[in-house]
């Protein structure tokens, strides 16, 4: 059976597969950061270790929410605070 009978048959398409192609998808909500301001946030824990300074995860949190607050930004935080699930991805 070749391979357009079989995609015909069950409705699917192979064409990405043949083809390599792949589609990049996000899952999950979008994210309540732009890529420079999380990068800020990186650069800003690096450099607090790196004058010996422990980063706590209520430290990166608050930095969030205070930023949020100002930047009066929609997002889908309780009090413009992330969980600690946000910090651990």
């Amino acid at each position: 059976m070749n391979i357009n009978k079989i995609s015909q048959q069950y409705k699917i398409s192979f064409f990405n597969k043949i083809h390599e192609k792949t589609i990049e998808r996000k899952m999950g909500p979008s994210p309540v950061l732009y890529s420079k301001e999380e990068e800020g946030i990186k650069t800003w824990i690096i450099n607090k270790a790196k004058l010996g300074f422990l980063m706590y995860t209520n430290n990166v949190q608050d930095a969030v929410q205070f930023f949020l607050e100002k930047s009066n930004r929609k997002n889908s935080f309780v009090n413009n605070r992330p969980g600690r699930k946000w910090i651990y991805f």
